[in-house]
């Protein structure tokens, strides 16, 4: 199991590749997990989570990694307790603007978080806002990122190695200036 992203260009390129030489050598498959899916099931295992999902029947969580550029990875999650976080906008790249766009047409919940290893960064950009909870210590671990995958596995999710890309979003900065045209 390797996240593919959204994340960093070198880490991701890293991790997949690592990941598809392992499970080529073994001949086994391999389970692509998105970094921010991690994060949200590491959120709904979190004390935090937890205690307010004792008093709500359910969450609403940002998953956001800081994309630099005045963009963010962001995703939006469902969470409910003793199940895994149901996906209501998947992962995508965003401009801070059309992601606070975003949220300003979500249907506002009792309580409404943002989690993300990120987010000092982030909230520079955003500012705080009390209709959100924060907590910047979710991150992704391989527990999680294991979790996922077996569920994933079981439910015959898995990929051929050879088929294993990374998920960046965007195009590296690279790319940008030999095309700065092409979207």
């Amino acid at each position: 199991a390797v996240t593919i992203g959204p994340g960093s260009f070198t880490g991701l390129r890293v991790g997949v590749a690592t990941a598809k030489v392992l499970a080529y050598g073994l001949g086994i498959p391999v389970v692509g997990v998105d970094t921010l899916e991690a994060m949200a099931w590491a959120a709904s295992q979190s004390d935090s989570m937890q205690s307010d999902l004792n008093t709500n029947e359910s969450l609403d969580l940002w998953t956001l990694l800081h994309a630099y550029r005045g963009e963010l990875f962001v995703a939006k999650w469902i969470l409910r307790r003793n199940q895994f976080p149901q996906c209501a906008i998947p992962s995508r790249l965003l401009s801070v603007t059309e992601w606070l766009t975003l949220t300003e047409s979500s249907q506002i919940g009792s309580s409404e978080w943002i989690v993300g290893q990120t987010l000092p960064k982030i909230l520079k950009l955003i500012g705080r806002s009390e209709r959100f909870k924060f907590d910047e210590k979710i991150v992704p671990t391989a527990s999680e990122v294991a979790g996922i995958a077996l569920r994933m596995w079981k439910n015959g999710e898995t990929t051929n190695p050879f088929k294993l890309m990374p998920n960046y979003l965007r195009r590296s900065a690279a790319e940008e200036k030999v095309d700065p045209q092409r979207g």
